[in-house]
């Protein structure tokens, strides 16, 4: 009988390492080279996988957006809607087009965004809508060390970023 005992006590002990260890639906950090292209696609990738998301800017580079986002013609990036965590690292985001559109778009109630150690710039708002040419607010947005600059809109208002939430800001 003591056998058994200590085949049940292992058998327990099994099934409850096998629950630790199911991965849960959090992302992983991930870090985005170089290209607006790579900052969309991890934009997107976030929105649509479950729990929240940290992206990796990669060392003081400039993603450039020549087109707007072919899901939002007004925004350069696509809307985000999901809690995501952009990590800087002293990186820009700027638009280069003749065609006006914002830089990104918060929506809610999914959508928490929190920028860090990053400049916005020269975004330009003509959606006769939001407003905001650098960004526009309608979820959470969290703000650490950014500079959001050289931006417009056609819109009454601030040019920089229009809130209609939660904006949290320490420059």
């Amino acid at each position: 009988m003591p056998n058994l005992g200590v085949l049940a006590g292992t058998t327990a002990a099994m099934t409850f390492a096998a629950l630790v260890a199911v991965p849960s639906p959090a992302h992983e950090k991930q870090s985005v080279p170089c290209n607006a292209t790579a900052l969309r696609n991890a934009i997107t990738r976030a929105n649509t996988t479950p729990g929240p998301a940290v992206l990796y800017l990669s060392t003081r580079c400039t993603y450039t957006l020549t087109t707007p986002d072919a899901g939002d013609l007004d925004n350069g990036l696509p809307i985000v809607t999901s809690e995501i965590d952009i990590r800087g690292n002293g990186s820009t985001i700027r638009r280069v087009s003749s065609a006006d559109f914002r830089i990104l778009q918060v929506e809610g109630p999914g959508g928490r965004l929190t920028l860090n150690n990053l400049t916005i710039r020269d975004g330009r708002d003509a959606s006769g809508g939001e407003g905001g040419g650098g960004i526009a607010n309608a979820g959470q947005l969290t703000l650490n060390d950014v500079q959001v600059t050289r931006n417009s809109t056609t819109q009454s208002g601030a040019p920089e970023m229009a809130a209609e939430a939660s904006t949290d800001a320490e420059f």
